[in-house]
């Protein structure tokens, strides 16, 4: 089975899905051509670098910028240096250092100091919400994937 480094068409699909996330907006051509150029160099995983596992959460991820969200909350917290994170990492860069996406990755937030502390505790309530419902989803999932999955192997 083709794995995104190896499809374009995956890889235009996962670009798109992680900029939608992380800026709310579509990637230009140059962040696009940057990201699968990334992919055909090996920069963002070499061989036998990732489980089972961290190849279907990042599969689950490309569906939507929602379930993007769910899965990279519980990268953060289950693996920090998998795949998913490596990948949305390097989305973050390119859509930095992109002309026309710049400001909206250095984008201030204007308000209160109340209303940053209330803003704060929405996205910790929202943290936690998702990291308990990426347990039941994906802990299940992940022994699964530790049981019958490979390292090498491209799920």
């Amino acid at each position: 089975m083709l794995d995104a480094a190896d499809d374009p068409e995956l890889l235009e699909k996962e670009c798109g899905v992680w900029s939608r996330y992380l800026v709310d907006r579509m990637p230009s051509s140059a962040v696009l051509a940057r990201y699968q150029d990334a992919h055909a160099q090996g920069i963002v995983e070499g061989p036998e670098s990732c489980s089972t596992f961290d190849r279907v959460l990042v599969r689950v991820a490309r569906i939507a910028p929602s379930l993007a969200r769910l899965c990279d909350v519980h990268a953060r917290i289950f693996r920090p240096a998998g795949l998913l994170r490596r990948k949305l990492v390097l989305m973050f860069a390119l859509l930095e250092a992109d002309r026309q996406s710049h400001a909206r990755v250095d984008e201030a937030s204007a308000g209160s100091r109340l209303g940053l502390n209330l803003s704060l505790g929405a996205w910790l309530v929202r943290f936690a919400l998702l990291l308990g419902l990426g347990l039941c989803l994906f802990l299940p999932l992940r022994l699964v994937c530790g049981l019958f999955g490979t390292r090498a192997e491209a799920a």
